[in-house]
């Protein structure tokens, strides 16, 4: 099978990661690359108007032609082979790592309800919204010969298109409001009201793959992913380490 992970890289810190994360798909990714960097195609709306909409129009850039393919952030370090990671998905359909402890309502700005929740009311969908795990959108990967595959990749474009990715980083009066008063930290998280106090703030692609994720009934990865922050060191099971 024809196996492609796609990346964009911004600013000068992202492509020097984009740079490491290269060099490591060329040890362990038995694939091929398509990689971004700046500019980005006109066409493409810009990451401060759609946050993290580059992702789905470099998936759907890099589609032709391909039967498995995976973004990763540029932060992603592979460790080892990636074939348990291409195996996986061309047997299961998809690849989505969890991203505990937080549920997926944490990281929703009210303001995605409509899209992420359609001919559902906002407190029904709230409610569903406090039970469905969140996920991490920094490496996921799609079979594209497959229905589920082709579902979560054409839902995750769509919803690019919507207010599903629109929203504040960090809500400025949800539970972390006071670590966001210093002027630096406001620029960096855009933070701005989002929702009722206990929502922390927006995810964009990550709060929509989660619920893409939920209404196909998938089970999120636990071994192969880890992040630094509320996941294990790499152990032997884990083949992609997200690593700043």
């Amino acid at each position: 099978m024809r196996r492609c992970v796609v990346n964009v890289s911004t600013g000068v810190d992202y492509r020097a990661l984009q740079g490491r994360l290269s060099q490591q798909l060329d040890y362990f990714g038995h694939c091929e690359k398509r990689l971004w960097i700046e500019p980005l195609p006109k066409s493409w709306p810009k990451h401060e108007n759609i946050p993290y909409a580059f992702k789905a129009h470099a998936l759907k850039e890099a589609s032709f032609n391909v039967d498995l393919i995976a973004w990763m952030d540029s932060a992603i370090l592979p460790l080892r082979s990636l074939e348990p990671f291409w195996d996986r998905i061309e047997r299961e359909d998809y690849f989505i790592p969890a991203n505990p402890p937080d549920m997926n309502y944490t990281w929703t700005a009210e303001s995605a309800y409509d899209d992420l929740f359609p001919d559902m009311p906002t407190e029904e969908a709230k409610a569903l919204n406090k039970i469905i795990p969140h996920c991490s959108s920094s490496v996921f990967g799609m079979n594209l010969l497959s229905e589920i595959g082709r579902t979560i990749f054409f839902e995750f474009c769509r919803l690019a298109d919507t207010r599903a990715f629109i929203g504040p980083w960090a809500n400025s009066d949800g539970p972390d409001k006071d670590r966001y008063t210093v002027d630096y930290l406001k620029a960096l998280y855009l933070t701005a009201p989002c929702g009722p106090p206990d929502v922390r703030g927006h995810r964009h692609d990550q709060t929509a793959l989660s619920v893409i994720a939920w209404n196909l009934g998938l089970e999120l990865d636990t071994e192969m992913y880890a992040h630094p922050e509320g996941h294990p060191e790499p152990g032997e099971k884990v083949i992609l380490y997200h690593k700043i």
